[in-house]
């Protein structure tokens, strides 16, 4: 008896090379989901870019969106309220922020009457790195938005929308098949649900020698 074992495989296959209008920049797609492939691009260069601008004050790109989103609560926030906003596990946003306390960016600290809740403030040495930087997030915008007019923008925005809540959908449905597996006592709960949601499902099939 034979055993012969085989995986759907479902995804880009190909690619397709798009230079831009002004030829300076090749834009490489993936064939079946060229839109996903330029988001992903977009997202590290923007990382790389961020990482450009602020390395002279001894920060990534990372970090230094993570104290932009600090500095925009009118109350120091949660590690969950961050995660939350962020779309990221607590446990990243946890790692982060330790390694921004252990350089002096942030502060962790409770507070009377609100249980086991961790909040985080900005430090003064991170509220001065963040003046110092103010051009510098000025001119990212600025290049980052150049050529859109304010109804293109808005628009943009709206469809980004969209995608980030499409995805956060998808997210809780695996979330809510992932528990179903466990109190079904499936062996990998994480792997049945993401493939009951894909589809992309292991066969087997047995042929007789």
């Amino acid at each position: 008896m034979a055993e012969e074992r085989s995986i759907k495989r479902c995804g880009p296959s190909t690619r397709s090379v798009i230079p831009d209008a002004s030829g300076d920049v090749v834009i490489r797609r993936w064939d079946m989901a060229p839109l996903v492939q330029e988001i992903f691009t977009l997202n590290n260069l923007m990382i790389r870019m961020g990482d450009r601008l602020v390395a002279q004050h001894g920060l990534t790109g990372t970090r230094w969106m993570m104290l932009g989103a600090l500095k925009d609560y009118d109350e120091p926030p949660t590690l969950t309220e961050l995660s939350n906003d962020a779309l990221l596990s607590v446990q990243n946003v946890s790692r982060m922020v330790s390694s921004m306390e252990e350089e002096g960016l942030v502060e962790r600290f409770t507070q009377p009457g609100k249980g086991r809740s961790v909040f985080v403030r900005l430090t003064e040495k991170a509220k001065q790195i963040d003046e110092s930087t103010e051009c510098a997030g000025q001119a990212f915008v600025s290049r980052f938005l150049d050529g859109f007019s304010d109804d293109e923008r808005l628009a943009l925005q709206g469809m980004i929308d969209r995608l980030i809540v499409n995805l956060a959908r998808f997210e809780r449905e695996i979330d809510e098949r992932t528990k179903k597996a466990k109190s079904e006592g499936a062996n990998d709960a994480s792997a049945e649900a993401v493939a009951s949601v894909t589809g992309a499902r292991e066969t087997e099939h047995g042929t007789s020698e």
